[in-house]
């Protein structure tokens, strides 16, 4: 259930979205609905110009638990919680190596089979600001997808992602990033390209594939005697 200023809370989600975001820091919004064309003009851009990403505003919040267990996320723009989460700039699409640099691009082949320190050097070679997945950057995941849909079964709300046997994931994992970009800012899925009905290139508010197709170097999370930290 949805509670509180449900308006207000509207506005803030449509403030997340697709910018090209440039080496020097300018940003430029994509369109709402296509991102191969910038929101000012429709006109298309070069994706070498930097990187597309998603923006998502401050966020503040804090978890409360009534007497019967059940959990209520209060969650603001304003930073008067317990919990502030500052704006966030994340990679649109999953990581792809041009040779010199990590990128979010369109029409990229997903990085894969490096370690962590060298993802980060390589992210790094856009500017000192850049970095990888973190695990503050999954919270806030978490924290809009329930606001959006209000259940704990992403597949069954926002789409499957990959789903199927090894077979069909052969088929689909080099296909190129950005196939939700026909969808833009929006929530939601579109074909995953292989044999499987289920399986998804899922989007959440420009988000894509952020479950169910590979496995992620994400900061901040710390395996230590199989235990997470």
């Amino acid at each position: 259930t949805l509670v509180g200023n449900v308006a207000a809370w509207d506005n803030y989600k449509a403030k997340i979205g697709r910018y090209l975001l440039k080496s020097n820091g300018d940003a430029y919004k994509l369109n709402v609905g296509d991102s191969t064309i910038l929101d000012y003009n429709d006109a298309t851009f070069d994706p070498n110009l930097g990187n597309v990403m998603v923006r998502i505003p401050r966020l503040s919040y804090m978890v409360v638990r009534d007497s019967a267990g059940r959990d209520t996320i209060w969650m603001t723009e304003e930073p008067v919680m317990r919990n502030v989460i500052e704006e966030q700039w994340i990679g649109a699409y999953l990581a792809s190596y041009d040779g010199h640099k990590l990128r979010s691009m369109k029409g990229g082949t997903v990085a894969a089979n490096r370690t962590i320190n060298v993802f980060w050097e390589l992210a790094q070679v856009n500017g000192k600001a850049f970095g990888l997945a973190n695990y503050t950057q999954r919270i806030l995941m978490v924290l809009i997808y329930l606001s959006n849909y209000r259940s704990l079964n992403s597949q069954a709300t926002l789409g499957y992602g990959m789903n199927g046997n090894s077979s069909n994931f052969d088929a689909a994992k080099n296909k190129p990033t950005g196939e939700t970009s026909s969808i833009g800012d929006a929530c939601g899925s579109v074909d995953g390209g292989t044999a499987n009905a289920n399986a998804k290139h899922i989007s959440l508010f420009g988000l894509e594939d952020i479950y169910g197709w590979f496995w992620e170097m994400i900061q901040g999370v710390f395996l230590i005697n199989n235990k997470v930290y």
